[in-house]
């Protein structure tokens, strides 16, 4: 294979760090460097783990096909190598030139292909890597307030990117991601993915509708508070057991179907689906929020008085 454009990166924790290798591929090291600014370029500090990408490579005779780019896949031991090819590199030009002049346009252009591609070359294999050392992925938004460790998880459409939004306006507030995070006992990881906030512009920086405006560092600490977030008619803070906590996780994986447990059968990292069972020495709650923008406001204030 060849090895022209050779890029490194690397994703790393308190504990542990994944190194990452891109070969060829101008756009795609240009899409990672402008997605994920804290991957730490040219700084490895040699990982037993490793997630290598190609691009215009096939690996094996199992491809998977999406609409617009094919993958095939290698899982050797602590090295995973994903090939990326035949992406559709005219028909995300001319759907990205459409969102220029409509930014509520809902088509995949090359942000959303390239990000795309990240995720499923990149943040699978370390989401893979992370499940092989205990840790479970879930749908969640994770911030430090008054040096508290919060999480909060909340089904699509309940507010929980709006939530993030006027969490970032706190004072001393420090979101550290506000898609997903990995969970092991009492301790949560956070990759260094871009937080989103407020509607997608025609000159900044966006992907699947919405602006970035926050490059987080990754984490890895203790868990404080363990929050879900559901729609209700009052505001509310209310405590909760661990049964409700681990019915509500596994329904919400299971309708947004992200991550290795939902990947085609023949993809090397698919791992068949379990349920999670979470135990651990964080409080549980339960956050109730009315609709409207100022219910949001509100259900913050709940929490800074927990």
């Amino acid at each position: 294979m060849s090895l022209k454009r050779r890029v490194l990166f690397s994703t790393s924790w308190s504990s542990d760090n994944i190194d990452i290798e891109v070969n060829g591929g101008f756009l795609m090291s240009f899409y990672i460097k402008l997605f994920f600014k804290k991957w730490a370029l040219l700084e490895l500090k040699g990982s037993k783990y490793k997630v290598t990408v190609y691009l215009k490579e096939e690996l094996s005779e199992q491809k998977v096909k999406f609409s617009l780019f094919n993958y095939s896949r290698d899982n050797n031991d602590k090295i995973i190598t994903t090939s990326i090819n035949k992406i559709d590199l005219f028909r995300a030009a001319i759907r990205s030139f459409y969102k220029f002049f409509d930014k509520n346009a809902s088509v995949v252009g090359l942000s959303e292909l390239y990000m795309s591609i990240i995720r499923k070359s990149i943040v699978e294999p370390i989401e893979y890597i992370n499940y092989t050392n205990g840790w479970r992925l879930i749908h969640a938004t994770v911030f430090k307030l008054e040096n508290q460790i919060f999480i909060v998880s909340a089904g699509s459409k309940v507010g929980k990117s709006t939530l993030v939004s006027k969490l970032r306006n706190e004072v001393n507030c420090n979101v550290l991601s506000d898609n997903y995070c990995f969970i092991k006992d009492n301790m949560v990881r956070t990759i260094e993915e871009p937080i989103r906030g407020g509607e997608a512009s025609k000159y900044k920086i966006s992907f699947y509708g919405r602006t970035i405006n926050g490059y987080p560092d990754s984490f890895e600490g203790e868990i404080d508070y363990f929050i879900l977030m559901k729609r209700g008619n009052k505001n509310q803070l209310t405590n909760l057991d661990f049964k409700d906590l681990n019915l509500f996780v596994n329904q919400t994986n299971n309708t947004e179907r992200e991550g290795v447990f939902y990947l085609n059968k023949s993809d090397s990292i698919s791992v068949k689906n379990c349920d999670i069972n979470f135990r651990g020495k964080y409080i549980l709650k339960e956050l109730e929020v009315a609709e409207g923008i100022d219910n949001i406001e509100s259900s913050i204030n709940l929490i800074k008085n927990i």
